[in-house]
């Protein structure tokens, strides 16, 4: 899939860089397959499709797109053209966190940072020369990093929230790569390399397992609270549901990861189907050319970056320059040729914060911790009177034939499979397909 690197190299998002190449867009989409995320959160695992301003500034902040943990790194090395055959293989890390902030030090001190980068030895390679294992073992004299940081909670309750949350919020990334690496390894494994998903799979293990704990210290921290901290209960029991998805699906889970009823998928899969029942919207009131400039000053000043600023006032110096004007009833905007031209006035409706099928993986790869196959079958045959929706006239009707035929009946194509009790055609009228028409009310098609 990947090619070697060419000539000139778009990815400079550092001197470290120099030489690794950046991901295409087919890589993306082949990632996305594997590991069932988005490609706006994927895009943001390796260095950005740019080059390097005269004043040695880039696009966005530095760590967006810099490979910062070293299974991002061996994630690139698994999808490039030479692949990974080791987890014991040396890869280059050039955007570590801590480069970033030995050069950070550097500048603090008025002095040239150095050029270095980080190599990564092993899969499960973590920061400062510990690994996710030894993070996860980490003591302090003879007691456990998560019995200190659990008493802490009950002291200074807000600071360690704070800091465990952004813990638990920036593991995902690692995480995305570590289970991408798994993946990889089982197909490795089918051609006789079962080490390197061993190992794929304890570094993931490692990883999910500090991601559930600190999770856990949080949720039972909340629910010890007068009242029980409702919210921030919440939160930890969405977290370790993550946590549980990436683990059942990679083959790592146990009883500690709870899917919490799979109560944050079916919100997600509510959030879908309200999305499908939007209503159209209408065109919004036309601005006047005042409010246009009043909520172009205000996006800027939001913008918190000098530099997006000026930019904008070098190529639009002036009111009268901006690049959106009313003209009668439309707007017209100009074009990259500097031209003006109408544009629609259309309202577009905006969402967000609905994750993108995490859990399909486990349909095919752990499916029994989630079987899919109520859901392959889909709405048509619970849906008894061919209406589009599965309600109770369908209730009523697979009742009659429950009833007529009886439990343990014998069915198929001779007897309309039991007319059309048997859902999921397995030749016997069963609870199976009783818990098949319950689970299936509500959908449509």
């Amino acid at each position: 899939m990947a090619r070697a690197a060419r000539a000139p190299n778009p990815a400079k998002g550092s001197e470290a860089a120099e030489g690794v190449r950046p991901m295409y867009p087919k890589d993306y989409i082949e990632l996305c397959h594997i590991i069932g995320q988005d490609a706006i959160v994927l895009e943001a695992l390796w260095t950005p499709l740019k080059q390097l301003r005269p004043d040695g500034t880039d696009e966005g902040p530095e760590w967006l797109g810099s490979m910062n943990s070293c299974q991002m790194s061996y994630m690139a090395k698994a999808l490039s053209s030479d692949g990974l055959s080791s987890p014991n293989e040396t890869v280059e890390n050039p955007g570590s966190y801590e480069i970033i902030a030995i050069k950070d030090l550097f500048q603090l001190l008025g002095l040239p940072p150095p050029t270095m980068t980080k190599t990564c030895y092993t899969i499960d390679d973590a920061y400062f020369l510990l690994t996710w294992k030894d993070l996860l073992e980490l003591q302090v004299g003879q007691t456990s990093v998560f019995d200190i940081v659990a008493l802490l909670m009950n002291v200074i309750p807000t600071e360690v929230t704070s800091l465990l949350q952004s813990l638990v919020d920036n593991l995902d990334q690692p995480e995305m790569s570590a289970f991408a690496l798994v993946y990889y390894a089982r197909l490795a494994d089918a051609q006789g390399n079962s080490e390197l998903l061993q190992k794929s799979r304890e570094t993931l293990y490692h990883l999910l397992e500090l991601h559930r704990r600190f999770s856990q210290i949080i949720l039972d921290w909340a629910n010890a609270q007068t009242p029980p901290d409702t919210a921030l209960a919440a939160w930890a029991q969405d977290a370790i549901a993550v946590a549980a998805s990436w683990a059942h699906a990679a083959g790592v889970g146990n009883a500690d990861y709870n899917v919490n009823g799979w109560s944050r998928e079916l919100a997600n899969q509510q959030g879908y189907e309200n999305l499908l029942t939007r209503p159209d919207s209408t065109p919004r009131a036309l601005k006047t050319d005042e409010e246009i400039w009043t909520g172009i000053q205000n996006a800027l000043a939001g913008s918190g970056r000098q530099i997006v600023i000026d930019r904008y006032n070098t190529r639009f110096p002036t009111e009268a320059d901006k690049p959106v004007r009313r003209n009668g009833d439309h707007y017209d905007v100009v074009g990259l040729d500097g031209n003006f031209f109408e544009a629609e006035n259309v309202s577009h409706q905006g969402y967000g914060g609905l994750h993108l099928w995490r859990e399909v993986p486990m349909c095919a790869l752990e499916p029994t911790v989630l079987d899919c196959s109520w859901a392959a079958l889909g709405c048509q045959r619970p849906d008894l009177d061919g209406s589009g929706i599965v309600d109770a006239a369908d209730q009523a009707l697979f009742d009659a034939a429950w009833s007529s035929f009886g439990e343990g009946a014998s069915c198929s194509a001779d007897n309309n499979w039991c007319d059309g009790a048997d859902l999921d055609r397995s030749g016997t009228l069963d609870t199976a397909d009783q818990a098949f028409m319950t689970a299936a009310q509500g959908c449509w098609y």
